[in-house]
C-alpha cells in the first residue's frame, strides 16, 4: 500500500454539553492510502459524516490527530490546506448559490486560489464532467439533478485536489442517474489520480467504488475490510453482518448491467 494522504489517530468529536453532549466520534483512526478509494458506512447517526467533516476542515472542535499529506492539519487551515481537500456534499441544488451561474460557480473557487488562466480551467473542467458549453452560463434551477452534481464535482476538481471526500453523492438522485455519476467519478480518479474517501449507507454503491472500508456504529470504527469483503459479506462483527442483512443481502452483480449502461452513455 502506498504511504497514507489521510491519518486519523484518536479522533473524538462532542457536539453540545452536559447531559445534552453528543459524543457523535469516538477514537476513530483510519489511514488512507494515497490514490485509494476509501468507504465509511454505516446506519444514520453513526458518525460517517461528522469524520468527513473533520477530515473537510468543518468541524471546530475535536480531540485527536488528523494529517492531510504528511501535514498535521487543525480546523483552521491555510489556503494551500484547504486545495488539497475538496468535498462534494449530498444535496446538489443545496450546495450550489441559486442565483450564481455555472461559470461564477466554478470560477470564485480559482479566483480565491490565485490560479490563471480561469476561463479555460472552467471550460475543461465542464468536459471532464460530461456538461456543454451552453450549461456555463445557466443556473442552478435550469439543470437537472445528475447536472447539477456534476456542476458540485466540478467546482471541486477546479482546484485539483489530492483528496475528494463524498458525502452521500448520489443519494439525492434517481437510481440511473446515480449510476451515471458513480461511473463518473470512478473515471474521475483514475484520470486524475486523487484520493477519495466516499460515506453512504448504500452498500452496494460503497462496494462498487472502494478499496476499502470501514464499518460505523454509534461514533466507532467496528472493523475494516476490501470492497469484495462487503459485497460478499464476509464481516467479522455481529453489527456488520446485522446491517448486510437489514440491506436485503443486495445481490451488486444485479446493478451491473445498470452501471454499464450508464457507462455507455
Amino acid at each position: 500500500m502506498s504511504a497514507a494522504t489521510v491519518e486519523i489517530s484518536g479522533l473524538s468529536i462532542s457536539f453540545g454539553s452536559g447531559v445534552r453532549q453528543i459524543n457523535a466520534v469516538k477514537d476513530v483512526t483510519l489511514a488512507v492510502a494515497d490514490g485509494e478509494a476509501f468507504g465509511l458506512v454505516g446506519e444514520s447517526g453513526s458518525g460517517k459524516s461528522t469524520v468527513l467533516n473533520a477530515v473537510a476542515g468543518l468541524v471546530d472542535r475535536y480531540s485527536g490527530t488528523i494529517r492531510v499529506a504528511g501535514e498535521a492539519v487543525t480546523p483552521k487551515r491555510s489556503l494551500a490546506q484547504r486545495r488539497l481537500v475538496q468535498m462534494v456534499f449530498q444535496d446538489p441544488y443545496g450546495s450550489l448559490h441559486p442565483r450564481q451561474t455555472v461559470d461564477k460557480a466554478l470560477s470564485d473557487p480559482a479566483v480565491i486560489h490565485g490560479l490563471d488562466g480561469i476561463g479555460a480551467r472552467v471550460e475543461r473542467v465542464l468536459a471532464d464532467v460530461g456538461l456543454k458549453p451552453e450549461h456555463r452560463f445557466r443556473y442552478p434551477h435550469e439543470l437537472s439533478g445528475g447536472q447539477r452534481q456534476r456542476v458540485a464535482i466540478a467546482r471541486a476538481l477546479i482546484l485539483e485536489p489530492r483528496i475528494l471526500l463524498l458525502d452521500e453523492p448520489t443519494s439525492a438522485l434517481d437510481v440511473s442517474v446515480q449510476a451515471e455519476v458513480l461511473n463518473l467519478l470512478r473515471r474521475l480518479r483514475i484520470e486524475h489520480g486523487f484520493t477519495s474517501i466516499m460515506v453512504s449507507h448504500n452498500l452496494a454503491v460503497v462496494s462498487y467504488m472502494c478499496d476499502r472500508i470501514a464499518v460505523m456504529n454509534r461514533g466507532r470504527v467496528l472493523e475494516t475490510g476490501t470492497g469484495d469483503a462487503l459485497a460478499k459479506g464476509q464481516f467479522v462483527h455481529a453489527y456488520s453482518r446485522q446491517l448486510f442483512r437489514a440491506s436485503s443481502g443486495y445481490d451488486r452483480s444485479l446493478l451491473g448491467d445498470l452501471w454499464q449502461d450508464a457507462a455507455e452513455r
